[in-house]
């Protein structure tokens, strides 16, 4: 959960928690890695068909890409 302003700016409500899963160790680190740097964003903002997500520094970003099936 989130609480999101008009400009754009958001904070997590809640700490984030998931299942474990064993799968391939790059796919784990990755998981990892998202995890880590989920939390760390406050900034939301669409760029194209980009979903950006990143922090008010922008230190930490995460771009999500529309894919076409």
């Amino acid at each position: 959960n989130f609480t999101i302003k008009d400009d754009g700016q958001f904070m997590w409500s809640k700490a984030f928690c998931m299942t474990r899963m064993a799968g391939p160790p790059e796919l784990m680190d990755q998981e990892a890695k998202f995890m880590q740097a989920l939390p760390q964003t406050s900034q939301m903002y669409l760029k194209a068909s980009q979903l950006i997500l990143a922090s008010r520094d922008q230190s930490t970003v995460l771009e999500f890409h529309q894919v076409d099936e």
